[in-house]
């Protein structure tokens, strides 16, 4: 399918800004995402449920992506008595 159209939208430049600098951590760009979307409500698949992780969650992320990247080591436990001891603190 060929892409043709063009949607336009007017925002405020700071939410521009902040929107292009979170999409550009997931690998996005604004235009990506806004077809994305769009394609999306085109197939009916309208979630209009947004959440953002809190500070836990994010840094929980963090740490598992720094694990893959091989830039930090996480704990390990060789029993689960070790590990409950550690997770019930």
């Amino acid at each position: 399918m060929a892409i043709k159209d063009r949607i336009q939208v007017r925002i405020d430049h700071e939410t521009k800004k902040k929107a292009e600098d979170n999409l550009k951590a997931q690998g996005l760009t604004l235009s990506e995402y806004t077809r994305i979307m769009v394609a999306n409500a085109a197939q009916g698949n309208i979630k209009l449920r947004f959440e953002t992780p809190n500070a836990q969650l994010e840094s929980s992320i963090k740490e598992a992506a720094d694990f893959l990247a091989g830039k930090e080591d996480l704990k390990g436990y060789t029993n689960a008595e070790s590990l409950n001891k550690e997770l019930l603190k």
